[in-house]
């Protein structure tokens, strides 16, 4: 259903000199508005199917700082190198990388930078502030994407 438009965007799009042929140019110009509509509905599409699977990611990486929490039972027998601090931390940040490109992306639309800062901010904020302060405050100095995180954590805590 919601790849409907997109299928016939793309159909139209690819037949399109053969579909406006025999058009007046104000035909020709409805159906270059329409074109228009549907392909900003393709680029939210793409944006919200890239939210979504940043969200999965995120949940997966969320249980695996879980499953180094002590205070869980048996967490003790979980332990694996793929949750160890050093991957979670390369994790987290490409996290953070993905997340803040896909608001750069959003540059010129400032309601869908808040769409996705509301869906996916507090997710973000809470795999960056898991981290022990020793280990964010050297994640600072150390990496561009910890810095800005660190610039505009506070607009997460509203």
């Amino acid at each position: 259903m919601y790849l409907e438009p997109i299928s016939a965007l793309d159909f139209f799009t690819k037949n399109w000199d053969k579909n406006v042929a025999d058009l007046s140019a104000e035909e020709t110009a409805d159906l270059e508005q329409a074109r228009d509509k549907l392909e900003n509905y393709k680029k939210i599409y793409e944006i919200f199917e890239y939210a979504t699977d940043l969200n999965e990611l995120m949940y997966v990486i969320e249980t695996q700082i879980s499953s180094n929490n002590p205070s869980y039972p048996m967490s003790v027998y979980r332990r694996s190198t793929s949750t160890s601090t050093d991957v979670m931390l390369h994790d987290i940040e490409k996290m953070l990388a993905a997340y803040y490109s896909l608001i750069d992306d959003c540059e010129g639309y400032p309601e869908w930078q808040h769409k996705v800062e509301l869906d996916l901010g507090g997710t973000v904020s809470y795999l960056a502030l898991t981290l022990d302060d020793t280990s964010r405050d050297s994640l600072v100095e150390s990496s561009e994407v910890f810095m800005r995180f660190d610039a505009e954590k506070q607009k997460y805590f509203k």
